[in-house]
This record gives C-alpha cells, structure tokens and sequence, in this order.
C-alpha cells in the first residue's frame, strides 16, 4: 500500500504545479491578459486595421460638425528665440551620406535648421504610432547625393490610405502637420500647439484633408 500513497503525492503535485503555472505565468503574461477593452476582448493597436476612405471622410465629417472643445488655452505668451547655429548636418537613413550645411548658402536657414536640429528626428518618432493608415516620412531633399541638385530642401509626407493605388505626397511639413494627424486619427478635438496651447482641432482640418488627400464637401465644414 506503500507505492499507492507515493503515486498520489506526485500526481497531486504534478496537478498543482500546473494549475500554478497556467494561473500565475510571468508578470508579462499577466500584464497581457489584462489589456483589453470593456467587454473582454484582447486588443492588440499594433495590429489595428487600416481605414477607409469612406471611414476616414466620415471622420472628417464628425470633425467639422463637432462643437468647439472646453478647456482651451493660448498658452504661454513669453518666450525666447534663441540665434540658430551657422552650420547643420544632416546623415541619410537611406545610404548613410553625410550631408553638411553652412547659413550663408540658403535664404530659408532658419526653418531648415529647426528641421535638422529636432523637427526630422520628432517626425519620424511620431510616425511610428500613426494607426489606421499608411504613413512614411521622405527625407530624400536633405540628402545631398540622393537629391544633389535641390537647392531648398523640404521635408515630405507620403500617406497611402488602405492601400490604394494613390498615394498623397506633401512636401514642407513639419512636426506639427504629423501631430495633427495623429491627434485625428485617435479621435481627438484639441490640437496641442507650442508653448502647452490647445486650440480646436477642427481649425486645422483644412491642412488634415490636405496631407490625407481626402477632402469633405465645403457646405458640412465650419467656417475656419
């Protein structure tokens, strides 16, 4: 009688061990099970599926006839405007070439250096959490062996919406332009500026159906 009592000790524990393991997991495994909408589901935005044009009109739509959100701001009104440097430099993504700029040679200095100092590295950071449609940053102008015969260089928007056969391409973006559209996309009525503004989202949606390539009829939109 002796094995049958060691024989249920160990089945028994077998039975612990792995009710314990499915119920307790890494914290990874628990924190993954947690996420979710309200009614159980697992949602996963990595994997959130592309809009429509329809979809992306009819959000467009809702945009314009929404009324002006609460709690908006100027924000802070004093500021310093710091001299920009001389000379910038820019290293292309694409081939690894180094391209070097000096003041004296361009009229529009101060915007290119604001995109050489942050403006591209703050873009391509704020696309990598654009969902719901297909989005990518050119910076081709900048790259003096890619594009050596650009003598202004801009920053470009490429949007692709559900993978149609058109692709939207907006050249003299900025950061504020992939903010705007992130802030759209995600539902959004406030845009915040500079300085900790917020100002109604809709007053940009002339810009919005421009670097989207969609545009409402102009009898559904408010008066900008």
């Amino acid at each position: 009688m002796w094995y049958i009592a060691i024989i249920i000790t160990l089945a028994a524990g077998i039975i612990i061990g792995v009710k314990t393991g499915i119920f307790s997991g890494s914290s990874e495994d628990a924190e993954e099970i947690k996420i979710g909408g309200t009614d159980g589901n697992i949602e996963n935005d990595s994997i959130k599926p592309l809009y429509s044009k329809a979809q992306i009109e009819k959000k467009l739509k809702q945009l314009a006839e929404a009324p002006p959100p609460d709690s908006l701001s100027f924000g802070a009104m004093c500021y310093s405007m710091a001299m920009p440097p001389e000379t910038g430099a820019y290293v292309c993504p694409v081939c690894g070439e180094k391209t070097l700029y000096n003041r004296d040679n361009y009229e529009s200095w101060f915007r290119i250096e604001e995109l050489l100092s942050g403006d591209i590295a703050a873009c391509r950071s704020q696309v990598k959490y654009i969902k719901g449609i297909n989005i990518a940053l050119d910076e081709s102008q900048f790259c003096k062996k890619c594009s050596p015969d650009v003598k202004n260089p801009q920053l470009c928007l490429l949007v692709n919406i559900d993978q149609t056969s058109d692709t939207t391409k907006v050249c003299g973006i900025g950061y504020s332009d992939v903010q705007i559209l992130g802030e759209f996309l995600n539902g959004s009525l406030v845009h915040h500026g500079e300085r900790d503004s917020r100002e109604p989202l809709a007053d940009r949606i002339t810009r919005i159906q421009q670097l989207l390539g969609v545009s409402i009829k102009q009898t559904l939109m408010k008066t900008c």
